[in-house]
């Protein structure tokens, strides 16, 4: 009786994560693990975003009966769909990703949240409510916060809990590891610290540090600027050199460092004069 209660007065938004809910998803996210870039996958995510607009329109059209008002709509769409993605396009299929990760790994405490029950665990510490466009965010202990901020400062993007093995880290791509190398390439490759401070003001992820560190562990450029510089190894020093012998022996290199071939001749006599 309380969940019926609670279904009637809830609204627009939570009625349509609701019904996301009751969908699956799971296909859609094993598409994207497979794509390696986070840009590609924000591509790809805002292609299938314009197809489904289209498709949309054109059943509105076939309910309403009125196809000449939609034409227009749709060759607009249809010319805007090959058109290179904006920035602000980029952002929105980035929210869209992030949030059917949400709702396939998250379901629980989406309807914790609906229902006003209590949260589970690893996020049963945390302060957690849907915001705008149905995503999870975690509402920090900010008091203050500045009016000509943008919204939600201090209320990051909750980023689900995957558990990967070793050996499936390099075969699935999944949207933690994406959004560690995304912030990571904006920081310009500047370590962990810098990385971490990037991600904290956006998203909220649970052993933020250790993942952090085990992407750079892997970054190739990383690897080669923190390389360490390879000592060539030295011979043995040859027993000519440390052989006691007795002085003025090598005659030449006394003739080289003399100029003229006449001193050359003179010493050289002398030295033999001496041998002798």
């Amino acid at each position: 009786m309380r969940i019926k209660e609670i279904e009637s007065d809830l609204t627009e938004l939570e009625r349509k994560i609701l019904h996301q809910l009751s969908l699956e998803n799971n296909h859609l996210i094993s598409i994207l693990n497979n794509i390696s870039s986070p840009t590609k996958t924000y591509r790809v995510m805002n292609h299938i975003r314009k197809f489904i607009n289209i498709l949309k329109i054109r059943t509105r059209a076939k309910k309403e009966g009125k196809q000449l008002k939609h034409l227009s709509l749709i060759k607009k769409l249809d010319k805007n769909f090959y058109i290179e993605v904006s920035a602000e396009e980029l952002a929105l299929s980035r929210e869209y990703v992030i949030q059917q990760y949400q709702l396939c790994y998250c379901a629980t405490e989406f309807k914790s949240i609906i229902y006003k029950e209590k949260i589970k665990e690893p996020y049963q510490s945390l302060h957690l409510f849907i915001a705008a466009r149905g995503l999870i965010r975690v509402d920090s202990t900010l008091t203050r916060v500045p009016k000509n901020c943008q919204p939600y400062v201090g209320q990051p993007i909750l980023i689900p809990k995957i558990s990967l093995n070793e050996t499936e880290f390099f075969k699935i791509r999944i949207i933690t590891y994406k959004l560690i190398e995304e912030s990571h390439l904006n920081v310009l490759h500047r370590g962990t610290a810098a990385t971490n401070t990037d991600l904290r003001d956006k998203y909220y992820i649970l052993g933020m540090s250790q993942k952090v560190q085990k992407w750079i562990s892997r970054c190739v450029t990383c690897r080669r600027q923190n390389a360490k510089c390879e000592t060539v190894p030295t011979g043995s020093i040859p027993t000519q050199v440390t052989r006691a012998t007795i002085p003025m022996l090598h005659l030449a290199v006394v003739a080289l460092s003399i100029s003229s071939q006449k001193d050359r001749k003179e010493v050289l006599g002398l030295k033999l004069k001496e041998k002798a």
